[in-house]
């Protein structure tokens, strides 16, 4: 692989990343041990959901084809335990999604998604469970959600952001009591000194302890806000020309993409060194 364009972070989950690059390569890799393992098939067109599945001490990777016309809705999972790809059967309402990457939260993957009726376009929210392997509908957090919003998560919470009247966005919080949702609206955060482009597709990363509200904005920059005070500050990322950029929240671990394979002990490494790690990864050959 010459190149890391067109890599797209399809999951981070306990150290491990999964990766598509181009079209036709998804790899599973731990940054911080240097190992890797590219699956068995190629990505192709697709939503996709990376998490842990804890009740089969498994790591799976959801793909939700879409339906081109047709009612049955395509579900496609990777087990990582198995190293083998199986068609999930899902009866329910058909819908599409409208995020190509899903947003994980305590073993569900969750996406926006829309419902063609007879006469508007619904949009909705939908989870898929890694342990049980089905779909959830969920509400938007109020009717004022013409459309749907960009889901993130807050703490232990789900949340969902939506731009207000092209100048700030709102941030719910979702709450769960049994199988009853609920949403409560936690901030509000101004954006009207940024391009009404960038403000569009603001979504958090992640909260500091501190209170900042880590902000993704149109693949083009990084921001900490602070919500209590409406002030933020510029996070500095090294120059990478013209190109967007992904971005998701990883924390540090030992887990290898080859334990369950049986050959961790000979499985890919990428050198130890920072440097050697980056230049290799940018020239190993997938192949």
């Amino acid at each position: 692989m010459g190149s890391l364009r067109g890599v797209r972070i399809l999951g981070s989950c306990n150290g491990l990343l999964c990766l598509g690059i181009g079209d036709n390569d998804i790899i599973m890799w731990n940054p911080c041990i240097g190992e890797y393992k590219r699956l068995q098939e190629a990505s192709g067109l697709g939503s996709y959901g990376f998490g842990y599945d804890c009740c089969n001490d498994d790591y799976k990777l959801v793909k939700v084809i879409p339906r081109n016309g047709s009612d049955e809705i395509g579900v496609d999972v990777f087990s990582l335990k198995t190293n083998s790809w199986k068609r999930v059967c899902y009866g329910g309402h058909s819908f599409d999604l409208v995020d190509d990457v899903g947003t994980l939260l305590n073993g569900s993957v969750y996406w926006q998604a829309k419902r063609e009726d007879t006469k508007e376009t619904k949009f909705i929210i939908v989870s898929f469970d890694l342990v049980k392997e089905k779909f959830r509908e969920l509400p938007k957090p109020d009717s004022k959600f013409a459309e749907g919003p960009l889901l993130g998560v807050l703490g232990e919470s789900l949340c969902a952001c939506r731009s207000l009247f092209g100048k700030n966005v709102e941030v719910w919080a979702m709450k769960e009591e049994g199988a009853e949702v609920s949403w409560i609206k936690f901030a509000t955060v101004l954006l009207e000194m940024e391009p009404e482009y960038i403000r569009e597709y603001s979504v958090p990363l992640c909260f500091a302890k501190n209170g900042e509200a880590i902000m993704l904005k149109g693949g083009l920059q990084l921001d900490a806000y602070n919500l209590k005070e409406n002030g933020y500050r510029r996070i500095y990322i090294s120059p990478i020309g013209q190109y967007e950029f992904d971005g998701t929240v990883y924390v540090e671990s030992l887990v290898s993409p080859n334990a369950y394979d049986g050959a961790h002990s000979q499985s890919p490494r990428i050198g130890e060194n920072a440097q050697e790690k980056v230049e290799e990864l940018e020239r190993f050959d997938l192949g």
